[in-house]
Order: structure tokens, then C-alpha cells, then sequence
């Protein structure tokens, strides 16, 4: 497992999610929340991460991001380590706060784009916190359907480009608010399911290329 999700390469786009250390809460209130997303917020500029959808829950936090210079792993490290010792600190409180490391799926490039995306923005929904994506306050996706709420590190623009590519159409943040209002009766989605042993999704050409990465690293 270690191995496998570390596979650095230009360009690469990742869905990660990070998980409470013992199913706890990472957060207690919108002063934690609103910490967690300035950090976030400024190691993505730090990294030059494109951040195309994150959602911080109680837990988990999720996020959808490309990575030109493969910098994920020490970013991802910097980020979850950051925010542990600002809750302690403000919290009083000693212990793990993250359940080890991140769990990390490759994505093939812009092809499932919109699946892992919708599945991350339409979270808070799921956790029965809003009614609607787009009102959730912790999240990117009031920024993709709102112009006026977009955060300057998060890729918007990106994203809503492929959104519009997809359905057609000249208001992408229309076709963008559709398409995730479509499904939110539907059964949740877990785009990990589709995911080749996990950690891998996209076509199987893409699949190939990933493992053939995999297999010229040396052993950790």
C-alpha cells in the first residue's frame, strides 16, 4: 500500500480523503473549519496544486487535486501535520488527530473528472449538513455555482470548462449546477467502487500506464 500511493508524476490528479484518528472529530467549530481551509488554501498555492473540489466534514476531508510538480506526498504531510498542531494548540488537547496517512486514488487525467467531483461536493448533502451543495460554507461548490463565492486558490474556471465540455450549453455554471442537482436522489456515489483495487481509476489504458509506474520504483 505504501508503495502504491506514491506515485509521483507531473500532472497527476489525485481524490484524497483524510480521516479522523479513531473516527473523532477533526473539527469542533467554524473557527477550526475556517483554519483548516486558510491552510489548505495556502500550501495549494504552495504547491501550485489546481484544488478542483475539497469538502471539510467533521470527518472526513476530501479533495480533488492536480499536481504539475509531483509534490503531493510532502504537501498532503505538511498540510495534515500543520493542522494537527494548531488543534492541539488551541484545543489543549494531546494525541493523533489524523488516521494515519491519506487515503489517495490516482485519477486519470480529465476523463472522471466530474464523477469524483460531484461525489466530493455533493458530501455534505449525504451527511444531511445542507439541502443543496452549493450552500454548504466549507466547501468549493458554492464557488462553481456562484461566481461571486469562488475562493482565488481553487480552480474554478477548470473545472466548470469540463462541465460546460461535457453537457454543452454557454452558462457552465448552470450546466455545472444541473448536473449535480440531478442526482442528489440518487443512490450515493462511491467512485472508489469503480476503481481498479482501490486506487486507480480510469480507463484501462490509463490503468497500465500507472502500474508500469508503479513496477519501475524502487522498493521502500
Amino acid at each position: 500500500m505504501a508503495r502504491r500511493l506514491r506515485i509521483p508524476y507531473p500532472g497527476a490528479i489525485y481524490q484524497v480523503m483524510a480521516r479522523g484518528n479513531g473516527r473523532q472529530d477533526m473539527v469542533r467549530d467554524d473557527d477550526d473549519r475556517g483554519r483548516l481551509q486558510r491552510e489548505l488554501g495556502r500550501d495549494a498555492v504552495r504547491g501550485a496544486w489546481r484544488i478542483y473540489a475539497f469538502v471539510i466534514l467533521s470527518n472526513p476531508i476530501h479533495l480533488v487535486l492536480k499536481t504539475p510538480q509531483p509534490n503531493r506526498a510532502r504537501g498532503m504531510q505538511v498540510f495534515l501535520s500543520t493542522s494537527a498542531h494548531a488543534r492541539a494548540r488551541r484545543h489543549r488537547c494531546g494525541g493523533h488527530l489524523f488516521q494515519g496517512r491519506s487515503r489517495t486514488e490516482v485519477v486519470e487525467d480529465q476523463t472522471d473528472l466530474g464523477t469524483v467531483t460531484r461525489a466530493v461536493h455533493r458530501n455534505p448533502v449525504r451527511a444531511r449538513g445542507v439541502d443543496h451543495p452549493a450552500a454548504g460554507r466549507w466547501s468549493s461548490s458554492p464557488g462553481s455555482a456562484h461566481r461571486s463565492r469562488r475562493l482565488e486558490w481553487v480552480a474554478s474556471d477548470e473545472l466548470l470548462a469540463w462541465w460546460q465540455g461535457e453537457l454543452g450549453g454557454s452558462d457552465a455554471a448552470r450546466a455545472y449546477r444541473r448536473s449535480v442537482s440531478a442526482g442528489l436522489a440518487e443512490p450515493a456515489e462511491s467512485p472508489g467502487r469503480q476503481a481498479y483495487q482501490g486506487w486507480v481509476l480510469g480507463s484501462g489504458a490509463f490503468v497500465d500506464r500507472v502500474r508500469a509506474l508503479v513496477r519501475g520504483q524502487p522498493r521502500r
